[in-house]
């Protein structure tokens, strides 16, 4: 991903320079939600930095933990009847035992009954898809909101990006935090002329 503005010249100087501006690079990383924020007041698409900060907060970390804490409960719950089996099934059912006590051992881990272990499966197996399904869903909105607000700093700074290529950006997590810092950069140089986002 390169940012390209001002001459050709200019532009092959900052390719790839994302971390010749320490401060952005450690607000990004570590408080993005505040560098999402400043640069949106910059550019004048918000009115106050904190809504932006808080936008980015509650959508970043407040909703995906509510979200995460609703699948672990779920899975809780489903081992519940795991428990419940493996409990029926700790002493064999006509109360007798191997001489090496074999028969109680297995039953105290569920292997007395397969349904023990098809309860166990299921429910591992939910958690995996529900984890799954968050994560998509949180990437997806976060490249559709931070990209909605690329595009809108493209727009600002008086460039015609692509849209596709602004939500792609913000939605692949190894590069998101690379383009806030590029957001950012871009707007406090805001005084070159910009030619929008080559990839």
């Amino acid at each position: 991903v390169h940012w390209h503005r001002g001459s050709d010249r200019g532009s092959r100087r900052r390719t790839l320079q994302l971390f010749s501006d320490w401060n952005s690079c450690l607000w990004g990383y570590c408080c993005p939600c505040y560098l999402f924020g400043r640069t949106a007041q910059r550019a004048g698409i918000i009115g106050s930095t904190w809504t932006g900060c808080l936008m980015y907060f509650v959508l970043g970390a407040v909703i995906p933990n509510l979200i995460a804490i609703s699948i672990v409960l779920h899975f809780s719950e489903s081992l519940g009847g795991y428990d419940d089996c493996v409990r029926n099934h700790r002493s064999p059912p006509d109360g007798s035992q191997s001489a090496d006590g074999s028969a109680a051992l297995g039953a105290l881990h569920g292997g007395g009954d397969p349904s023990c272990d098809s309860i166990l499966v299921h429910a591992l197996a939910l958690l995996y898809r529900n984890l799954l399904l968050f994560d998509l869903l949180l990437f997806a909105t976060f490249g559709a909101l931070c990209g909605y607000y690329r595009q809108k700093i493209y727009a600002v700074l008086g460039g015609a990006g692509s849209s596709w290529k602004n939500v792609l950006v913000h939605c692949l997590p190894c590069t998101h935090f690379c383009a806030m810092c590029q957001e950012a950069r871009a707007v406090d140089t805001a005084n070159q002329p910009y030619r929008g986002l080559q990839v």
